[in-house]
């Protein structure tokens, strides 16, 4: 592990896990037994920490439990058991964080429809990490982690500062939503947000009297 605190972190998590009703299959503690590990691995010498944890295996895991809703970084594994595909979305989905998430399937049409619902800014099917590796795809997340994007045209477009400058080309006339107001003013501004805001060139072609009336208001008060 990276530090003593850290290896403290996954203790904690794991004993919280005990003390829960979860089951520790398979490790559960610091490694004291160096032989276990490969042959360039040494056991720390007198006065330094022992950094290296087991890796875990925990079944019986539940959303309540600690382990489930912070984040551990360490070798643990909790698994949670669902019985329909709703609830498995449900209990992915609930969590504060959302970086990245795996579905695993034979059925890849099941797999599809299932990542769409889940709250993460990357999901893999039958795969893990994968796009964190490819330049083309945006990385962050959703919620409360991953805020921003790297790669991609979305992190290229972090790095850019949006401007935006507008010319009026008729200046010969006024300002259809400028002073004074008046009732033909209201009526058209309305217009504005119904009609033009729309986006349909239909639409905002049927705004076409009212502006006029509203040029002419002008006009005259000019």
């Amino acid at each position: 592990m990276s530090s003593e605190r850290q290896v403290r972190i996954v203790e904690q998590h794991v004993h919280d896990f005990r003390e829960a009703g979860a089951t520790i299959e398979i490790g559960g503690a610091r490694i004291t037994d160096f032989s276990r590990l490969h042959s360039g691995s040494q056991p720390p010498e007198g006065g330094t920490p022992n950094l290296f944890y087991e890796p875990t295996v925990i079944t019986g895991a539940t959303n309540e439990m600690r382990g489930m809703q912070e984040e551990t970084f360490g070798p643990t594994l909790p698994i949670a058991t669902f019985n329909t595909e709703e609830e498995a979305v449900r209990l992915a989905n609930d969590s504060e964080f959302g970086l990245t998430a795996s579905v695993w399937t034979r059925d890849h049409t099941k797999g599809r429809r299932v990542a769409e619902q889940i709250e993460a800014g990357t999901v893999c099917i039958n795969e893990v990490l994968y796009t964190h590796g490819i330049g083309q795809t945006p990385w962050g997340g959703f919620k409360n982690s991953g805020r921003g994007r790297t790669h991609g045209l979305e992190g290229m477009m972090e790095l850019v500062q949006p401007q935006h400058i507008h010319t009026n080309r008729l200046s010969i006339l006024p300002d259809a939503w400028w002073m004074p107001y008046s009732p033909t003013a209201v009526e058209t501004f309305r217009g504005f947000a119904t009609k033009f805001a729309s986006g349909s060139l239909i639409m905002t072609a049927t705004l076409v009297p009212q502006l006029l009336k509203r040029i002419k208001e002008l006009r005259r008060k000019g």
